[in-house]
């Protein structure tokens, strides 16, 4: 496990910009940074987290598991409606918590902190356009990661199923950025009904054919259900942002209510694929982690700051050297767990 600092100074290396040559550094370069110590200071003391094992990051985001066994997971984010749908979320109580959505223990955003960052990407020009961002933290349950081999078929019509929605209802960054947000709800709305169908008739498609993963897009598509009764409308549903959770006593018994209580053979080994026999079939459930890319209602709670008033402000630009993206992002990327894809 590392210390809080490492995670930090990640995010800003993933996120950051120079907002006078929008150049990207690396990691050591923030080790000493105001902002990633005031930020690991506010993670160690508000959330009572000392010690992380990174899992995943991109340019919006990182996520990291929290030390103790059968921990949660803290995630950095500069996604604004992430911290919104998720403050819906932390104040949903649990006998009405969605079944397919992991369990979102608290959203904030971090007072005062601000970087200048990636906002938006226009794909006709291929430019990334950047603005100063506010910066959020969610604690939520950690979920275990899908298996790419046995589930390919699953999570290919996933991803590709949730582009097309997408492109289909308008609801990439550069075409609702100039939305108002009434505007902008309108298009969730029917971007989230219409992928909840997609997917719904793509796990009967998969289950007659006899793919395993079929469940994935029956518990996704529950999900995008779940959420919209919440007045969240989510469109953003990938195999990065999806996983298994094992059942407990609990769980078994208010998931089978709403019907997502389920067996679920789980994560074969290298020896299964060679013929051997899978392990024993589990009860678990299909969650979805990452609820980015969607849309509030204007009614929803809005998310609290955390972190002291005295929380330092973003210091002046410093010199650094400038590094190419594959030098800094190599040493973060290469990690034994990839649960996480963000951003």
């Amino acid at each position: 496990m590392e210390p809080v600092i490492q995670l930090t100074s990640a995010f800003l290396t993933f996120a950051d910009r120079d907002p006078k040559t929008q150049a990207r550094y690396g990691p050591n370069d923030y080790l000493d940074d105001p902002r990633a110590i005031a930020l690991a200071r506010i993670i160690e003391q508000d959330l009572g987290i000392s010690e992380v094992q990174i899992l995943g990051g991109g340019s919006y985001g990182i996520a990291a598991a929290t030390a103790e066994e059968g921990g949660d997971v803290v995630k950095i984010t500069l996604d604004a409606s992430e911290v919104e749908s998720g403050t819906v979320l932390t104040n949903t109580p649990l006998d009405a918590y969605p079944a397919n959505v992991v369990h979102v223990q608290g959203a904030w955003y971090v007072r005062k902190l601000r970087i200048f960052a990636d906002s938006w990407y226009d794909p006709v020009n291929e430019e990334h356009h950047q603005a100063t961002k506010r910066i959020g933290l969610l604690r939520m349950e950690r979920v275990l990661g899908l298996d790419e081999w046995r589930d390919a078929h699953a999570i290919t019509g996933l991803g590709e199923y949730t582009r097309w929605v997408k492109g289909e209802q308008k609801v990439w960054a550069h075409q609702i950025r100039k939305l108002s947000r009434a505007k902008a709800r309108e298009r969730f709305l029917k971007a989230s009904t219409q992928l909840e169908g997609l997917l719904a008739a793509t796990s009967v498609e998969l289950r007659r054919m006899g793919e395993p993963g079929w469940q994935i897009p029956r518990d996704v598509s529950r999900a995008i259900g779940q959420l919209r009764t919440l007045g969240i409308y989510g469109v953003d549903f990938h195999g990065g942002n999806v996983g298994w959770v094992p059942a407990t006593p609990a769980t078994t018994a208010r998931e089978a209510t709403s019907g997502s209580a389920q067996t679920v053979p789980h994560a074969p080994s290298f020896d299964a694929r060679l013929g051997h026999a899978l392990p024993a079939e589990e009860p678990g459930v299909y969650k979805v982690f990452d609820i980015g890319m969607s849309s509030a209602g204007p009614k929803a709670p809005k998310p609290v700051e955390i972190g002291r008033s005295k929380t330092a402000r973003p210091p002046r630009v410093r010199l650094r050297t400038r590094v190419d993206e594959e030098a800094y992002a190599a040493p973060l990327t290469a990690r034994p767990v990839r649960v996480a894809e963000l951003g």
